[in-house]
């Protein structure tokens, strides 16, 4: 009922119908003999059919193990749910997925137990060793010859970038500076030090290790340092000399003078060049 602002009043009724939704059952969690057909039934009388397959039939029938689930729709619209697990027997786990560093092995075990093995690379032995990326995939069976597989996913990841560049020569006195790279790593030099930087100044080889934290993996470089010594110089020993005082330079007046003359002037005065006038 309803009232307006003078007053006045109305009322009305409508009636709702509450549909039951339908109810569908798959049963309870089976177990069944892997290699082998097990059959999931619906149940008649519903308008449609919808598996998590996709398949719209009453009935669906499955070789695997797993999660099996249908929505039924009844004559009213309603829908209705079910789901059930079914465990394929043997019982094969081959963990989770997983990454490798470049360059490492990974074992994969089907567990003992099984009459027999087959992996996706033709191998026949409960265990086998990879390297490479990509997925693998095992079957195996037991003594009542029911069969089951599992898979599993490898990741390489490659190692960290790491150049500690070309050997270096230097000289006696310096030092030269080593840089292994920035990141989020660890470092391990060959003298135990962890830092990013490392100062040479003695020959010999210098090696580093990093390891990228998120990942594990590993990457080592090594470099060489030469270091030259100093040149020699060598003036000699202490020295004492004595000071020549310096002679006056005389000017002689231009004369004429015979050879004798000369040759007695120049006993007197080295410094003097005289030359034979005639």
């Amino acid at each position: 009922m309803v009232t307006d602002i003078f007053g006045c009043t109305a009322t009305d009724t409508v009636s709702v119908i509450v549909n039951q939704s339908p109810v569908v059952s798959l049963g309870a969690d089976t177990t069944f003999c892997g290699g082998t057909t097990i059959d999931f039934d619906a149940g008649a009388g519903f308008v449609s059919y919808l598996w998590s397959d996709g398949s719209s039939a009453q009935t669906l029938s499955v070789t695997a193990g797993g999660i099996y689930g249908v929505t039924v729709t009844g004559a009213n619209g309603c829908t209705g749910t079910d789901e059930v697990i079914a465990i394929a027997t043997p019982l094969i786990s081959l963990g989770a997925d997983f990454a490798i560093c470049d360059g490492q092995t990974a074992s994969l075990d089907a567990g003992a137990g099984f009459t027999s093995y087959l992996w996706s690379d033709g191998a026949l032995s409960q265990t086998i060793n990879v390297t490479l990326a990509g997925t693998y995939t095992v079957t195996v069976s037991d003594a009542s010859g029911c069969i089951n597989s599992d898979d599993v996913v490898i990741t390489v990841t490659p190692p960290p970038f790491l150049e500690l560049g070309p050997n270096q020569t230097i000289c006696a006195g310096t030092a030269v500076v080593l840089d292994a790279g920035a990141g989020n790593f660890n470092y391990l030099w060959n003298d135990g030090s962890t830092n990013q930087l490392y100062l040479a100044s003695t020959s010999g080889i210098y090696s580093v290790t990093i390891t990228d934290i998120s990942s594990g993996c590993e990457a080592t470089d090594n470099v060489s340092v030469t270091v030259n010594p100093a040149p020699l110089v060598l003036l000699g020993p202490d020295a004492t000399v004595c000071l020549v005082p310096q002679l006056p330079l005389m000017v002689v007046q231009a004369l004429p003078l015979t050879c004798g003359m000369t040759e007695h002037l120049h006993k007197h005065w080295m410094s003097l060049p005289l030359a034979c006038i005639r």
